[in-house]
């Protein structure tokens, strides 16, 4: 199914991803989209640009290219929004792809040796403007090969039904009982440079053909994006202030306003 639901065109955009680090390159390098969408990998690949569903979505498709099964999973959060993940394998250990302007809420190398211990190295990175650490759980890994879901990769019109579903799906408890005890985050990391995957220059590829941290292997052309090391903090979330972008998709609005960015600074993954 990877090679049959490709144009020629986007076969080769998917060969210039050649490890899964190239992967999270490629979204790092494209600018967030504050826009309530779902779209498919293929039009992410058409537009340069994507939000957390979608960057999780394409992620799923390019990580498939390279091998490895397409899934996703939806880290649960309370006074906050949902952030989604695509998680591989390598050697029996897991990592995680996403796309965010926190920069501790993208790549996880793969050595966890479970998705629980993978899920929860997003907890003390998953907070919102009042410093309130709020990621709550995580839902059961979604394998996109279901037949329910069969052009997940390739539809034109948004996939607002496999959100719906990714919503719906069981989910393990970070947290058991009252809340009351978390501390407040640190006040060094909430003020840290969360927004460094939209406004630094990413590295890249040195002339001897090692590879700098997550520099793609080769370059990957955007079509009408934004190069990321031009994009300030509010270009990047298009809602004000806000510090950073996450994705919005809070169970109040589960339809299309799940991937729309919030006003309030830090409310957005």
């Amino acid at each position: 199914m990877k090679n049959s639901a490709w144009t020629r065109a986007e076969r080769e955009r998917f060969r210039e991803l050649r490890r899964e680090h190239d992967v999270q390159a490629f979204l790092d390098a494209i600018p967030y989209s504050p826009g309530p969408t779902f779209r498919s990998p293929r039009q992410v690949l058409r537009d340069g640009i994507a939000n957390c569903m979608e960057g999780a979505l394409f992620a799923a498709a390019a990580l498939e290219w390279l091998g490895h099964p397409p899934v996703i999973i939806n880290l649960k959060a309370v006074r906050d929004d949902d952030h989604v993940i695509a998680v591989f394998r390598r050697k029996g250990r897991v990592g995680a792809i996403a796309k965010s302007n926190f920069s501790g809420l993208r790549w996880r190398s793969p050595v966890y040796a479970t998705v629980r211990e993978l899920a929860l190295s997003y907890f003390d990175h998953f907070y919102n403007v009042d410093r309130e650490l709020t990621m709550r759980g995580w839902t059961r890994p979604l394998d996109l090969r279901s037949r329910a879901f069969r052009d997940w990769r390739t539809r034109k019109a948004d996939l607002d039904d496999l959100a719906d579903h990714l919503d719906a799906l069981p989910w393990t408890r970070a947290i058991d009982g009252s809340d009351r005890w978390l501390p407040r985050v640190d006040l060094r990391l909430y003020h840290a440079p969360i927004n460094a995957a939209s406004t630094i220059r990413l590295p890249t590829v040195d002339r001897a053909g090692a590879p700098s941290h997550f520099a793609p292997s080769a370059s990957v052309p955007r079509p009408g994006a934004t190069p990321a090391d031009s994009l300030s903090p509010k270009a990047a979330c298009a809602a004000g202030p806000s510090p950073g972008v996450r994705h919005a998709r809070s169970a109040s609005t589960r339809t299309r306003a799940r991937g729309q960015c919030r006003e309030s600074p830090g409310s957005c993954s």
